[in-house]
């Protein structure tokens, strides 16, 4: 491709680098979404062609549902960018009933040359290093170019090729060809085993079982069958070498099995292998030979022996028929259902250590409940024997995760990053770690690295968004957030991502937008409700906030989740002066979760009430350690209530040291309250005016619309006796506020004061 010569097109006043995903018109920076500088950029390089949108469509958004409006919009948003006009186009033209050309001719002296690729490390701390793909693939300056190139997962898997010396692999689920639907978990299960026996090869990498379904989602195929043209499209996009397919077929009481290898570039059969099973129970042992067989003819050793699922998982056909479905679940986020498949895998094959250790992974890492983790991730350790490496590195992982030593974890999938590369879910893991450790940058640089192994990643792009926004910087959140609506135009919880993003940021409105789309596509989709109903507390919607918390608790399964609802609720109905409301609700709170302290606490302080601090504040000093599903929750809420109790008592020093401290850990921008103000509001409460004014115009800065922050402005304003820009800040309050509900109590206070001011 001429991008390869060419990284700088200049034509006229405007300047597009591919390289840096830029547009520039004069000497203003024009911005693009990513999706649409990358058909900007496919545009541009394949111009003087007429283009069809199907074409384009195809080969921009690789197989994910879009429809023709999102191509329009597209070229509209580029069209606008420089500068275009549709009756007299200089750039795009339009053809009719088919698709676009692009028209725009480069200046000869722009020719430029790419970018060169950079080594840096993963993270920048002295202990953590990350060698990935033995040190050398660490190419960050490379990621702009990943986000603009068509194909370039082909890129990334010849980058890794060369660096590990290794073919790449990917096994499609086996097709059903008799009609028997209690033989259609084989469809993935026979994927499965031969996944896990082709991954013993020191000379072959396998793509997983979860980036295959990652692969078959983007294709919108269905997984139960694929034409062969079909498979070998879905295997030359997530940049494989070789693709195997497989179908079984019952025989009366055998089990016929094939397997074909073929050569993703050219599509020529590279290898065959049938075998028949006169048992079911037999089928393990038939999928081991095969996988060696496979193995052997794809160039792995000769010498290599038949120990795949057989010996590194279970001999029993109906434990492993338990635990193929049970991934199924886990990977629909079925935790319950999983968790039972799981102990019924067990109780066939009770020395099943992939099943013990999945159901560790679920308790401790998926779920947050470390210490039930433990047990079932230490059974999985002593059978280790039966275990793959990579198996042990990611038990390693989640077994520290349990024991709360985040390091340790970051260590382990580092290990895993740098001997298995395409294992993204390791880039995306250590990501959220990284977060949870408040390493923002090295969060993002690892995340990063994982996109250029696999650029249309949108677990990614949403850890990505999380990791900005947590890190104030909220344009980068949305822009991350919308990459992965792009790739997830039909995933409620896109919407969800970029509703938070935006919400972080003040552009509320737009945040209850997206919230409302979530809830359009899923009307229960519970996460959403809940972050709604906070958005609806954080805008003066107190009462709207309540019925959606009842929502939540609605459609939520645990104690827990119940629990956290009527927290939420109790300290609705405080802010209102419904003591008695707020009381009760958190009497129903504590029998749901006899261990939730944090509104009680903070609600206790604000009453005086000795007796409940007491209590709760011992179960603060004694609360149970947890992970915020895999990663270290952040400390922000602990060291608020620690500073509200020093300044209750009156140490000033210790109370303002918890203030400070609480800014520098995670805010919680996905709870009612992101506590922002904590210390602003302490600073009050000791009558040191001018600090509190300017922690609040602070907020004020990232965030125009952050809760009460204007009307406590003016509340400060107005107590140093400048009535002027109290007035000010409450009208601008009330203004912001103005669908609220009436009777809160700071309406009513602004509202009086604006009675009785008097302009000078």
């Amino acid at each position: 491709m001429e991008s390869e010569k060419r990284a700088t097109y200049k034509i006229g006043n405007v300047e597009i680098d591919l390289a840096k995903g830029t547009v520039r018109r004069g000497v203003a920076e024009v911005h693009l979404r990513h999706k649409t500088f990358t058909v900007l950029a496919y545009l541009l390089e394949n111009r003087g062609r007429d283009l069809s949108k199907d074409d384009i469509i195809r080969d921009v958004w690789h197989d994910t549902a879009v429809v023709d409006d999102v191509l329009v919009q597209s070229v509209t948003d580029i069209r606008r960018a420089l500068g275009d006009d549709t009756k007299q186009p200089r750039f795009i033209k339009t053809i009719p009933k088919f698709g676009y050309r692009f028209i725009g001719e480069p200046d000869a002296e722009a020719n430029g040359t790419p970018p060169k690729h950079s080594s840096s490390s993963a993270f920048n701390g002295n202990r953590n290093r990350l060698i990935l793909l033995g040190g050398a693939i660490i190419v960050i300056s490379a990621l702009t170019a990943a986000f603009v190139i068509p194909r370039v997962w082909n890129n990334s898997s010849e980058v890794i090729t060369r660096q590990t010396g290794k073919k790449t692999v990917i096994v499609m689920f086996f097709d059903n060809q008799t009609r028997d639907e209690d033989l259609n978990w084989l469809r993935e299960g026979l994927a499965d085993m031969l996944i896990a026996g082709i991954s013993r090869s020191p000379n072959l990498t396998v793509v997983s079982r979860v980036q295959l379904h990652t692969f078959i989602d983007r294709s919108s195929s269905e997984s139960t069958s694929l034409a062969l043209p079909k498979a070998l499209e879905i295997a030359r996009r997530s940049g494989s070498h070789v693709l195997i397919t497989g179908s079984f077929l019952r025989l009366g009481e055998k089990l016929r099995i094939d397997a074909h290898g073929y050569d993703t570039a050219t599509g020529d059969l590279l290898a065959s292998e049938t075998l028949t099973a006169d048992k079911p129970d037999l089928i393990l042992t038939e999928i081991d030979l095969i996988s060696l067989k496979l193995v052997r003819r794809l160039g792995g050793s000769q010498n290599e022996e038949p120990r795949g699922v057989s010996g590194a998982m279970t001999t029993d056909l109906g434990a492993y028929r338990y635990y193929s479905l049970a991934v199924e679940k886990a990977h629909a986020l079925h935790s319950d259902e999983a968790i039972r498949l799981l102990e019924r895998a067990i109780a066939l094959d009770p020395e099943f250590a992939m099943a013990h250790a999945r159901i560790g992974y679920t308790y401790a890492v998926a779920e947050g409940n470390a210490e039930k983790g433990k047990a079932p991730l230490e059974r999985a350790f002593q059978l280790s024997d039966r275990l793959t490496q990579l198996d042990r590195l990611n038990i390693n992982a989640w077994y520290a995760i349990a024991n709360l030593d985040y390091p340790a974890a970051i260590e382990s999938l580092q290990e895993i990053i740098a001997k298995y590369p395409l294992e993204t879910e390791a880039y995306w893991r250590s990501g959220r770690l990284l977060l949870g450790e408040e390493r923002y940058d090295d969060a993002v640089n690892v995340l990063k690295q994982g996109l250029l192994v696999d650029p249309d990643d949108k677990d990614m792009y949403n850890a990505l968004s999380v990791t900005y926004r947590d890190s104030h910087r909220h344009q980068e959140a949305i822009a991350m957030a919308e990459r992965y609506l792009l790739l997830a135009p039909n995933e409620p919880n896109a919407f969800d991502t970029l509703a938070l993003a935006l919400q972080a940021k003040g552009d509320l409105l737009q945040a209850e937008e997206q919230y409302r789309k979530a809830l359009e596509i899923q009307p229960n989709f519970d996460v959403a409700v809940l972050h709604l109903a906070n958005l609806k507390f954080q805008t003066g919607l107190y009462s709207e906030a309540i019925r959606l918390y009842e929502r939540y608790s609605e459609l939520v399964r645990s104690n827990g989740d119940k629990a956290w609802a009527l927290g939420r609720i109790a300290w609705v109905h405080w802010r209102l002066g419904n003591t008695n409301k707020a009381l009760a609700a958190l009497e129903k709170e504590q029998k749901l979760d006899p261990n939730a302290f944090s509104i009680g606490l903070l609600i206790a302080i604000e009453r005086g009430d000795l007796a409940s601090i007491a209590r709760l504040r011992q179960r603060l000093d004694t609360q149970s350690k947890s992970s915020e599903r895999g990663l270290r929750p952040s400390k922000r809420l602990e060291a608020v209530i620690r500073g509200k109790l020093a300044l209750f008592v009156g140490d000033r020093s210790t109370a303002l040291s918890y203030f400070n401290d609480a800014l520098r850990h995670r805010p919680l921008f996905w709870d009612i309250a992101a506590h922002e103000d904590a210390l602003a509001d302490a600073l009050v409460q000791l009558e040191e005016y001018t600090d509190a004014a300017i922690e609040y115009e602070r907020i004020i800065t990232f965030n125009p619309n952050y809760p009460f922050a204007t009307f406590k402005l003016a509340h400060v304003a107005e107590k140093t006796g400048d009535r002027v820009k109290a007035a000010e800040n409450y009208r601008r309050f009330i203004e912001s506020w103005k669908e609220a509900d009436t009777a809160i109590p700071e309406i009513v206070a602004a509202k009086r004061f604006l009675r009785g001011y008097k302009a000078p």
